[in-house]
């Protein structure tokens, strides 16, 4: 970021420095590692910034798309500008990959499949996107491809982060839960980022360890002493304990961050124990989601 801030100091019109700077805040705030109200209107600026002075740049496109996506949830702005960066370069991997993301959400899986596999033509040894080939694919309920691609991953790479918490995820939707704690224990730096820490107190939780769980709760309030940590993380262990009031109040304040995990509200079965509870079809209404997984 700071290399992107001297580029585009020395010289106030260089667009390719204001869309370095707009991806930047993007995966920073995707990464947890500063708040949504912190990091999304800044990657939103510097992209809108990189389009005024450059508007045939793909990727202040596709950057502006994604965060249209996980900070707006304006499903619309977010395809046309996807459409629009791989409009003006079909070779952009990126643009591909991401707009993946949007029609997941979107409960088109075969059109997300079709966009992950321009993504991994593009870039065949980007161990994200092949990471998030498996992501599509388990999202869109197949598990055996999903774990497959995972672990095509870890060929390139055995210690890759992303790929053994997906595998966590695969293990736990088949109710391996012993694997999926190995899977999550497995994710090196990741093992501190609160996503998996709540994965991790899920698992204890459904697995009747209690103290773990409560545990993992406890790790994510001393981290939230010094940095952002998303409310969803709480939200999904307390569900998972069965204390449903506590993961309302938690959900009610991931909605007042706009904290981007909110997309996949309709599509991650880790929600289960709420579905019968009225406030969470009101809950989706709020996001922009409607139920599409029983």
């Amino acid at each position: 970021m700071r290399f992107f801030e001297q580029a585009r100091d020395s010289e106030p019109l260089y667009a390719a420095a204001y869309a370095g700077l707009g991806d930047s805040y993007l995966q920073i705030g995707y990464g947890n590692y500063l708040s949504p109200g912190e990091s999304f209107p800044k990657a939103i600026a510097a992209a809108t910034r990189a389009i005024e002075l450059e508007p045939r740049l793909a990727a202040a496109h596709a950057t502006l798309a994604f965060a249209r996506l996980y900070y707006d949830r304006d499903w619309a702005g977010a395809e046309r500008e996807f459409r629009r960066a791989i409009a003006l370069d079909s070779a952009y991997a990126p643009a591909h990959e991401r707009f993946a993301y949007l029609l997941t959400v979107a409960d088109r899986p075969d059109e997300a499949r079709a966009e992950i596999e321009r993504a991994k033509r593009l870039d065949p040894l980007s161990q994200a996107i092949a990471t998030d080939a498996g992501f599509v694919l388990f999202y869109g309920g197949r598990l055996g491809e999903a774990r497959a691609q995972l672990e095509s991953v870890l060929a390139m790479n055995a210690e890759s982060p992303a790929a053994h918490l997906w595998l966590g995820r695969v293990a736990q939707r088949e109710n391996r839960l012993e694997r999926a704690l190995e899977e999550y224990g497995s994710t090196g730096p990741l093992r501190a980022w609160p996503p998996t820490i709540a994965a991790a107190g899920y698992v204890h939780a459904l697995r009747g360890e209690r103290d773990k769980a409560r545990g993992a709760l406890a790790t994510l309030d001393s981290i939230s002493k010094h940095r952002y940590v998303t409310a969803i993380a709480p939200a999904l262990i307390h569900a998972a304990l069965g204390e449903r009031d506590s993961a309302f109040a938690w959900l009610d304040r991931a909605v007042a961050e706009r904290t981007h995990w909110l997309v996949w509200l309709a599509l991650d079965d880790r929600w289960a124990p709420l579905r019968a509870d009225p406030r969470f079809d009101a809950l989706l209404a709020r996001v922009g989601l409607r139920r599409n997984v029983e």
